[in-house]
Order: C-alpha cells, then sequence, then structure tokens
C-alpha cells in the first residue's frame, strides 16, 4: 500500500486474507459496527474491500499487516571446542574464502563486521542460501533466503551464536553451515532441543519463562496463548485445534492432540489444569509484558518448533498505551530494540533451560 493514496480492492483483499490474523480483523469489524459470520479469511478480505474506510482505518490496517509480515523470531546455539586454538570468527572467515565448498551447497557468506560491547568482541555475519522445494511447480522450486546472525565467545572454547531469522529454517542453515567446517572430534554444537526435557519439565520450563524470562524492567501481565500437545509425534505439527476458554473441557479433551487455546488467565484456567493431570507438553507460549517506566506492552512468543523442534523466541504484537483512560494501540518497535528484547528473553531462557536439564542429572546420578 501506498501512504499518499487509497488502496485499490484487490489490495485490502490481500492483506486482510494473507497477512491480518483473524481475531484482528474480527477486533477491527466490531469496532465498526461489521459483523460477519461463518466467513473464511478471503470472504472476510472480500466484504471489506468493497467498503469504504477512513485514513486511520487505513492505517490501523496497515500496521496489522505490517507487524505480521515483519515478525522475525531469534534462535541460537553454543559452540563447544577442546581446542585452545578455536575461534568462530577465524572457522567464518575461513569458511567464506571457500567459495567452491559454498557454492556447491548453496550458501554464499557475506563480509564480517565486529563491534565492541561492553569490552566484548561480537562479530555480524550474514548468510544467502538456496532453499529447495522437491515436487513444486517448476519455477517455484527454488527459493533465496537470508539472515544475519551474531557471534562472540562466552568463555575460552565456547562461543555463541544469536540468528535472526524471518524463518525458523534460518537458524538450522547458519548450524548446518558451521557443521560442515569444524572438527567434530574436538567440537560439540548444542540448542534448545525439547527432546532434551521430559513432559512435565516442558511446563516447568515455560513457568520459569512467565517468572523470570524478562528484566526487572518489565512486568509480568497475562498469558494470551498457549499451545499443548499429547506425545511427540511431529506429525502433528499442523494440526492444531483452536480453542476458547468456554468450551467443555471433558468433552473436548479426549479427541485432542494438538491445541492452540487463546484468551487471558490462560495458565490458571481449569481447562488448562486439567490437560496437564491427563499428560500433555507445552510447545508454545504467548506472553504479555509492560515495561514499567515507559508505556511499552510486548506480547513475546516463546516456542519450541521444527523438526527437530528448536526454541525460538518473536515478538508478535507490541502496543502503546496512551491517554488517561490508558488505551492501548499498536505500536512499532525499532529493529534494533526488538532485537535486544529478543536475545535478552532468549538468554533468559538458555539458562532456565540448563538448570533444567542440570537439575535432572543429578537427580539421576543419586538414584
Amino acid at each position: 500500500m501506498n501512504n499518499s493514496r487509497y488502496p485499490e480492492e484487490y489490495e485490502i483483499k490481500e492483506v486482510c486474507s494473507n497477512f491480518i490474523k483473524r481475531r484482528v480483523l474480527n477486533s477491527f469489524m466490531q469496532e465498526r459496527g461489521i459483523f460477519v459470520i461463518n466467513a473464511n479469511a478471503e470472504e472476510v478480505g472480500d466484504i471489506l474491500s468493497h467498503c469504504i474506510l477512513d485514513r486511520l482505518s487505513i492505517e490501523e490496517l496497515r500496521t496489522n499487516a505490517y507487524q505480521l509480515s515483519a515478525k522475525t523470531s531469534l534462535i541460537g546455539f553454543i559452540m563447544c571446542s577442546s581446542s585452545h586454538l578455536f575461534s568462530l570468527n577465524e572457522l567464518y572467515e575461513k569458511a567464506k574464502d571457500n567459495d567452491r565448498v559454498l557454492l556447491s551447497k548453496g550458501y554464499k557468506l557475506g563480509n564480517l563486521f565486529v563491534e565492541d560491547r561492553n569490552g566484548i568482541s561480537v562479530y555480524k555475519g550474514k548468510l544467502d542460501y538456496v532453499i529447495r522445494k522437491p515436487g513444486r511447480i517448476q519455477f517455484m522450486e527454488t527459493e533465496e533466503s537470508h539472515c544475519e546472525f551474531l557471534m562472540f565467545e562466552n568463555e575460552k572454547g565456547e562461543w555463541q551464536v544469536e540468528v535472526d531469522c524471518s524463518r525458523s529454517s534460518d537458524g538450522k542453515e547458519v548450524q548446518k553451515l558451521f557443521s560442515q567446517f569444524v572438527n567434530k572430534e574436538t567440537t560439540t554444537i548444542s540448542s534448545m532441543n525439547i527432546d532434551n526435557l521430559t513432559d512435565k519439565q516442558t511446563i516447568e520450563f515455560f513457568d520459569a519463562l512467565i517468572a523470570h524470562g524478562m528484566s526487572n524492567d518489565w512486568r509480568f501481565e497475562d498469558v494470551k496463548a498457549l499451545t499443548f500437545k499429547r506425545g511427540r509425534n511431529n506429525e502433528d505439527e499442523n494440526v492444531d485445534e483452536y480453542l476458547d476458554t468456554e468450551s467443555n473441557a471433558t468433552s473436548v479433551l479426549s479427541g485432542i492432540r494438538q491445541a492452540v487455546l487463546e484468551g487471558g488467565g490462560l495458565r490458571e484456567d481449569t481447562f488448562v489444569k486439567q490437560f496437564e493431570e491427563n499428560g500433555c507438553i507445552f510447545t508454545a507460549m504467548t506472553l504479555e509484558f509492560s515495561n514499567i517506566s515507559t508505556p511499552e506492552v510486548i506480547h513475546i512468543r516463546a516456542e519450541f518448533k521444527g523438526n527437530p523442534k528448536v526454541f525460538e523466541v518473536s515478538i508478535v504484537n507490541s502496543f502503546e498505551t496512551r491517554g488517561t483512560d490508558a488505551k492501548r494501540e499498536l505500536a512499532s518497535l525499532s529493529s534494533r530494540r526488538n532485537l535486544n528484547i529478543r536475545s535478552s528473553f532468549w538468554n533468559k531462557a538458555r539458562e532456565i533451560y540448563a538448570e533444567i536439564v542440570s537439575n535432572a542429572s543429578k537427580m539421576k546420578g543419586k538414584k
């Protein structure tokens, strides 16, 4: 959409059908006296494309669409080496110079930049790679993607990599790239994989994120969404049941393999408690935090995603409270602040994850 003109009908239909969440659209329509029953996303987009909307309404649609399409996640991993000569930035330069190997695998590395952060050298790299989709229409069988990532040394022989992803595969591609150039006898690569947690530990992990995931500058407000499932079979990855908190828990529980619950006060909801008692794992949670010194409010999504399921963090919504009635309005975070918040949350999650795994190992050793 162009700010200087009214959008075409097809633009509004496309944006509403593909770039804005349904619950956001429902709220948008209800505020304007538009009520739609039993309509899919395409039909809703068609209805709104024939409405005459004022400038503020168009801007609200635009902001909602940008927030979804610009959503990025952060995935990280740790590389540890027993060799005192190990240096990840030197490994990067070595890989970058090996054009023949990179190109044969569809990779291209950008120049490496370094900056000082509180006395720590932080290196910034960029990866371009090709996604191959066999079996698709010929002109769509390959797709180019790229991502940026930060690398820094936590201690001698231990390096941390944080990947700013537009898709989950970005982090896995960066990890795969480095794994091809390291000495596997002296170097290990580890990430936060849900397979290292028991069912109960997944719940313990997310509960700890509620209490300790953010710094003291932020106050926890609510759990806005929760994803849970029975068992660990990845074939259920896309079988999501969207439920409200007024569903009949007894009748619904028996048929659910994986579900996404949305609403408010979800962590204390009786439906969730009953599901816990019947045995489940938590795989994702959307948490609402408000800043104690600024009007910022964010919805941050913590999720084990992909195959294997690796932990990632994204900010799905951001608001500002304005006026005497503290009304919330959509507001964008700067890309740097967005990344800093995700990085801080991911690092807190890493500490929590490591502690849970370590405690479980100690308990096992005592038996």
